[in-house]
Order: structure tokens, then C-alpha cells, then sequence
């Protein structure tokens, strides 16, 4: 369920000054209730107090918990692709922590953020920036899986208590092909689409669905960050009647507050709503049918990256490093392929990555290791209650030993 703030409390985190945090990051907003227990865009949260928060231990209070209340760590949610661009230099991270007008940085202590969350994996193009931007004083970008993210479609149709959607029906919809909620069991009325209007790494995770599953010969998505726009969009443009919001939370509110609508999120983000649902797909719910992500070694790539999509078939195209790492093995990839569209349990599921820098840590090399390893530390996650069966977020398992290992060697003074 979707945790509110008292404002005695929200008041203290937001007055409490930028020094006060061991560890400053932020970007992706799906797994912000996963991580803070808050899906509030454009507001700096801190783990100051370890343990519960609102009835929960989301996974930074767990390491906070297990490190001590002096090992605290803020996180901003201001968007997968904002975070990258504090990773890579574009934007300094000691800027506000903002959605509106245009994302910047995290309102963290200093120009260079301690880590990054994104679940759209670094780019050719990002690399490239940041080896321009970053390479002398940080050598290069490290990249490690963290946890799994059921994308839910939410909808607000009054009258319509229940909507179980086929494939067939999703493709239909974000392509506007389906434009009336008459096609659906509904009352007749245009269909209006909610859409991340920032780069967003749940945009990446349900294109990265729609790609794979929808595709035409005469209707084609494209798997990107960007839901519309040319050349790099998912879609050239929205369809008709298409509402744009940033950040997870801010697309759920859209949706709750606007009649005839439907959209994609975490799952998570939907709790004790006025109007809006959580739709089923094929049968399958992201809450309860969202258990688990097994990583398999063949789908952990090395040194690879996203560069653009398959012209033809919209896919991500992936591709080794360019130039090559300056030390190899740090930016770790699960291919995209192997979470497009599982066939057992909910279809539509993201990746989220913590993304960092190889040189430059100082002090903060440690905690950092230990943050970063957080997902696969088993007190921490014993002590973790916003991740696992129910609540839209999963630990990885399988392959993940080589993670850990590689968060080891690739989170450097």
C-alpha cells in the first residue's frame, strides 16, 4: 500500500541539510518505495532514523539498520535518465531536487552524486559522455543489476470494477489502434493514455515489452527511454487525447484524477487510490503473480551496452563498449531479452541497476560497497519489508554471486 508522510516528519527530511547524509543519490522512480518507501517526486528523502518507516523497512532503512544510524543515505527521485546525467556530468547533483521545470540534480552535498538509480541501462552515447565529462577523475561508469519491477497498467474508468487485458489489447492501446473504451467492456469514451513525459526507465521496461511482443510489419514500438519523439521515441508521437507526467508517482495521480485513462507504472505506486485500478494481464496480476526474477549467467553481459534500437524491429540493439573499458568487467547488463516478456507469472517487469563511478569514492568507499550490495546481503534483506511476494518488487536470484563480486572490485577509492 502506498505510504503517506506525516508532515511532522516530511518537514524534518526536507529541512535536514545535505551534509547530514553518509550517502547522497537518486534518479529511477520505480523502485523509490522499494528503496525510501516513498513514491514523492522532487523532494530529497534521507534514511536519518534506521529501522520502520509508516509500518515498513524499505531496503535503504534495512542497511541503515544493519550499518548503524550513523550510515544514512538520501535519495531524490527525479527520474532514471536524470540520473544518468548526474552520473555522466551533465547536471551537477548539488542542484535542486526537482522535477519541475526540467529535472536536475539531487540536492546532495557535492557536485558528484555517491551512487545512481536507473532501470534503463547505460547507453553508447552515455559512456561516451561520461569518459568526456568524468574519465580523467572517475576512470569509468560502473553498472550493477539490483532489483526486479513489475510495471502495472492502471486505469480509471468509472463504472469498469475489473479489467483483465490481453496481449493483443496492450499492444492495441499504447499503439492507438484501440481508441474507445467500448473495445475493453467499458461505457463508450475515447481512451486517453498517461505517458512519462522524462526519460524514464519504466519506459524502457514497457517498451522493452511492447517491442517484443507487439510488433507488425505495419505497426512498430521502439524500446527507448523516451515514450514519444523523433528519431529516438517509442512512439513518433502520443496518441490522440495522450496526457504526459513525470516520475511514477506523478503518472498515477494523472491517472486517478482524470477519467477515461490508462497507463503504466510500478506497481507499487498504486495503493489506496479514489478511482484508480490496477489492470490484469493475460490473467496475471503484478502483485500477486510477481515473485521472483531468476538471472541466468548467459543473460549477465559484460562490458556491453544499449545503443539504439533495431530499425526494423524496434529492439535494443547491444553492443560491446567503445571504446573498450578502461578496466574491463564494471558495467554489468542483463539482456534485455531475458525479461521482455516472461511467460510465467506478470509479463511486463523492469530491471532497476545502481550505477556509480570506478575511482573517486574516498571515505565512502565501504559504505558504499555495502549500500550497493544491499540486494544481496541477506541480513539487509531479512530486514527489507518493500521487496519481495506482493509487493511489486523482487530480489534477484540465480546468478548474482558475480555481482557482488564485481561491486567489490569496481567501487574504488
Amino acid at each position: 500500500m502506498q505510504f503517506k508522510l506525516s508532515n511532522a516528519l516530511l518537514c524534518a527530511l526536507i529541512a535536514a541539510p545535505a551534509v547530514a547524509a553518509n550517502l547522497d543519490g537518486g534518479g529511477a522512480t520505480l523502485p523509490g518505495i522499494a528503496y525510501t518507501n516513498n513514491n514523492a517526486s522532487s523532494t530529497r528523502f534521507s534514511t536519518s532514523v534506521p529501522g520502520p518507516v509508516g509500518g515498513q523497512t524499505p531496503l535503504f532503512n534495512a542497511y541503515n539498520a544493519n550499518q548503524g544510524a550513523t550510515k544514512t543515505v538520501s535519495y531524490c527521485q527525479n527520474g532514471s535518465g536524470n540520473g544518468k546525467r548526474v552520473l555522466n556530468g551533465t547536471n551537477p547533483a548539488n542542484t535542486a531536487c526537482s522535477f519541475n521545470p526540467a529535472p536536475t540534480g539531487f540536492g546532495a552535498a557535492t557536485v558528484d552524486a555517491n551512487f545512481v538509480g536507473s532501470d534503463s541501462p547505460i547507453s553508447q552515447s552515455e559512456y561516451t559522455t561520461f569518459i568526456t565529462n568524468k574519465g580523467v577523475a572517475k576512470t569509468e561508469p560502473a553498472q550493477f543489476p539490483a532489483i526486479g519491477g513489475a510495471i502495472a497498467l492502471v486505469y480509471n474508468k468509472p463504472g469498469l470494477a475489473t479489467l483483465n487485458l490481453t496481449t493483443a489489447q496492450v499492444c492495441g492501446i499504447f499503439s492507438g489502434t484501440i481508441t474507445n473504451w467500448s473495445a475493453l467492456g467499458g461505457a463508450a469514451a475515447p481512451i486517453k493514455i498517461v505517458y512519462r513525459a522524462d526519460g524514464s526507465g519504466t519506459t524502457f521496461g514497457f517498451s522493452n515489452f511492447l517491442s517484443k511482443v507487439c510488433n507488425t510489419p505495419t505497426k512498430k514500438f521502439n524500446t527507448s527511454q523516451n515514450f514519444v519523439g523523433s528519431p529516438d521515441g517509442v512512439l513518433a508521437a502520443a496518441p490522440a487525447g495522450s496526457i504526459s507526467a513525470s516520475g511514477n508517482g506523478a503518472v498515477v495521480t494523472t491517472i486517478d484524477t482524470n477519467a477515461n485513462t490508462i497507463g503504466y507504472a510500478e506497481a507499487a505506486n498504486v495503493g489506496a487510490l479514489a478511482n484508480a485500478k490496477i489492470s490484469r494481464v493475460n490473467g496475471q496480476s503484478p502483485l500477486t503473480n510477481y515473485t521472483g526474477f531468476n538471472l541466468l549467467a548467459a543473460d549477465l553481459l559484460v562490458d556491453q551496452v544499449i545503443s539504439g534500437f533495431n530499425a526494423t524491429t524496434g529492439r535494443p540493439n547491444v553492443v560491446a563498449l567503445s571504446p573498450a573499458a578502461p578496466v574491463p568487467g564494471c558495467v554489468l547488463l542483463v539482456k534485455p531479452d531475458a525479461y521482455a516478456a516472461v511467460t510465467t507469472g506478470y509479463p511486463i517487469q523492469a530491471i532497476s541497476y545502481f550505477l556509480g563511478y570506478y575511482k573517486g569514492n574516498g571515505a565512502k568507499t565501504a559504505d558504499l560497497r555495502t549500500l550497493l550490495n544491499s540486494p544481496f546481503n541477506a541480513a539487509i534483506k531479512a530486514g527489507t519489508t518493500t521487496i519481495g511476494a506482493g509487493k511489486g518488487f523482487v530480489f534477484l536470484s540465480g546468478a548474482t554471486a558475480s555481482i557482488t563480486t564485481k561491486i567489490n572490485s569496481c567501487i574504488t577509492n
